[in-house]
């Protein structure tokens, strides 16, 4: 069987060639959009944000597929999907304010980790995220992150999402239902179907590419620059001096938290002997 995007067809490769054989036009075949556009479709009906996270290899069409969503899902509900004011890839303000004033909307989140520092990295997911899958239900909004893997995300985290996607190849993913229990905390991922999708149109794509070639660029720019902050040496001696402060101030964090765990493990030993 071939499952197929909006306007694709649903049908076997054998069925599509006895269509064809008895000259049926293409546009009677039976038609039916994909598992994961009517669910996100379903879950903004009953008032609902949606977390999709899209994994796998690099170049197997992660960003290719939450395009597409994005499309058919803006298509059905007659609005324009503007990939430069909808997709981001290291800049979270720009998030930020689709979040606070979209409604009904997408957004993707892509190559996000590749250029946030762990810290930042680690923020991201904590405060705007949390904030973003707990509280703003009531708007509608679906929103997509693409990533190399699960494991660049907290595992806590990755079970806030309500569906995961693999990319297997370039043009063929897997749809998952990410299921949690909230009173044991423990989840996991049902596999659901597998899709094969069709490119998102043209232009999109074209914008796409020039978007991502200029976050590339200025990427490469600032590591120049900072190698060639390497080479002076007043330079190099700065940024010893501020790892050092940072390897000092995590050995006083970890200093600071064994002494609580200390204080937890003796307070009860000490009321069962009071």
């Amino acid at each position: 069987m071939t499952f197929g995007m909006a306007f694709t067809p649903f049908m076997s490769q054998s069925m599509i060639t006895f269509y064809k054989d008895i000259g049926i036009p293409q546009w009677f075949y039976p038609r039916e959009r994909c598992y994961l556009t009517r669910a996100l479709m379903y879950r903004q009906k009953i008032d609902m944000n949606t977390f999709v996270l899209i994994v796998g290899n690099p170049r197997t069409s992660k960003s290719s597929f939450a395009l597409r969503l994005c499309e058919d899902i803006s298509r059905h509900k007659k609005q324009e999907f503007n990939v430069e004011e909808q997709l981001t890839f290291d800049d979270i303000k720009k998030f930020l304010n689709w979040s606070k004033d979209a409604t009904d909307s997408v957004f993707i989140l892509d190559e996000t980790g590749t250029s946030l520092s762990p810290e930042q990295f680690w923020s991201l997911q904590q405060r705007v995220m949390r904030r973003f899958v707990q509280t703003q239900g009531f708007r509608r909004n679906i929103l997509f992150w693409a990533l190399p893997s699960i494991i660049f995300i907290q595992k806590g985290f990755r079970f806030m999402a309500n569906y995961g996607v693999k990319t297997i190849r370039q043009g063929v993913v897997r749809t998952y239902k990410i299921v949690m229990d909230q009173l044991i905390g423990k989840g996991y991922f049902y596999n659901i179907t597998t899709t094969r999708f069709k490119m998102c149109s043209k232009k999109t794509w074209n914008k796409y590419v020039a978007m991502k070639k200029v976050w590339n660029d200025e990427n490469l720019q600032n590591d120049l620059e900072y190698l060639k902050a390497m080479e002076t040496p007043d330079e190099r001696q700065l940024l010893r001096d501020e790892k050092l402060r940072l390897s000092v101030k995590l050995m006083q964090q970890r200093v600071k938290k064994n002494k609580m765990n200390i204080k937890k493990k003796i307070n009860p030993t000490i009321q069962a002997w009071s």
